[in-house]
């Protein structure tokens, strides 16, 4: 079997290839930033919660990890359930 020279690029996409440019980070804006934040439990975006998960991943062993408890709202998990029972279809 013929391998393919080193200077050659594979038939794989850049972005596969951890090529890919760079993307700027754009600014969200404050009414995106809210209209996303209901979705999760209340609190979880002050400053000091934030502070306090940064300092528990910093400390965790024996790999860098983080626990977020109760992340997502109650009422959201409950209606994405609820949809999916209403639309869940099973073929035998």
């Amino acid at each position: 079997m013929k391998r393919k020279a080193q200077d050659e690029k594979p038939d794989i996409p850049d972005e596969a290839n951890g090529r890919a440019d760079k993307k700027l980070r754009s600014s969200i804006d404050k009414t995106s930033r809210s209209a996303v934040e209901h979705h999760f439990r209340s609190g979880l975006f002050e400053k000091t919660v934030l502070q306090e998960y940064k300092s528990s991943y910093a400390t965790s062993e024996p790999y860098k990890h983080g626990v977020i408890q109760n992340l997502i709202a109650p009422e959201l998990l409950r209606h994405v359930r609820s949809e999916i029972q209403q639309n869940l279809q099973l073929y035998p």
